[in-house]
C-alpha cells in the first residue's frame, strides 16, 4: 500500500495527536492528580502542624496559670476553699451595690488530681451590679467558674433584679500526686 503525500502527512498527525493523547492519559493525568493529592497532603499536614503548635502554646500557658493558681490561691484544706470564695463573693457584692444575697454550699465531689465544691447563690439588684459582680468573678484570682445564672424581674418595667448564681471553685487534696508539669518531655 502505497500513501500519497498528503496521507502520510494525515497519518503522522493522526499518530502524533493519538500519541499525545495516550501520552496525557496514560502519563500526565496521573502525575497531574498525585500532584493535587500531594499538594493536599501538604497543606493538611501544615494546618496539623500549626494546630498542634498552637496546642502546645496553650498548654504550656495554661500549665504557667495553674501553677500561679496553685501557688497563690489554689488551696489544699476544703474548708479554706470554701472560705476563699464566702469572703470573696461578699466583698464583690458588697462592692458592686448589690442586696445582701445568700451563698450556701451545695456539695463538694472529687474531680481526679482536684475536688471541686459548688455554691449556689441568690442575690438582688441592678443590671449593672449583676455586671460588675460577674466581671469580679470572671477576672478573679481565685479558682472560681459560673456554672449557672438565672436572672429575673422583680418589679416589671425596673431594672430590679433577683438572679442566682451557681459557682464553683477548686482546691487540690493533701496527699494528691501533683499535676504534671508542662515541657516536661516528649
Amino acid at each position: 500500500m502505497v500513501l500519497s503525500k498528503r496521507e502520510r502527512v494525515i497519518l503522522i498527525a493522526t499518530i502524533v495527536v493519538a500519541g499525545a493523547v495516550l501520552a496525557y492519559w496514560l502519563i500526565v493525568s496521573p502525575l497531574l492528580d498525585a500532584r493535587a493529592a500531594t499538594a493536599a497532603t501538604k497543606a493538611k499536614l501544615t494546618a496539623d502542624a500549626a494546630e498542634g503548635r498552637l496546642l502546645m502554646a496553650q498548654r504550656q500557658r495554661s500549665a504557667a496559670a495553674l501553677e500561679q493558681m496553685k501557688r497563690s490561691n489554689l488551696k489544699t484544706d476544703p474548708a479554706e476553699a470554701e472560705a476563699q470564695v464566702l469572703h470573696a463573693m461578699r466583698r464583690w457584692a458588697e462592692g458592686a451595690g448589690l442586696g445582701r444575697g445568700q451563698v450556701q454550699t451545695v456539695r463538694i465531689a472529687g474531680k481526679g488530681r482536684f475536688s471541686e465544691i459548688e455554691f449556689q447563690t441568690s442575690y438582688s439588684g441592678t443590671m449593672r451590679g449583676i455586671t460588675q459582680l460577674l466581671w469580679q468573678i470572671e477576672s478573679a484570682d481565685i479558682p472560681i467558674r459560673v456554672v449557672k445564672l438565672q436572672i429575673a424581674s422583680r418589679k416589671e418595667g425596673q431594672d430590679d433584679l433577683n438572679f442566682e448564681l451557681r459557682l464553683s471553685t477548686l482546691y487540690a487534696p493533701k496527699g494528691q500526686p501533683a499535676p504534671a508539669r508542662a515541657g516536661g518531655g516528649g
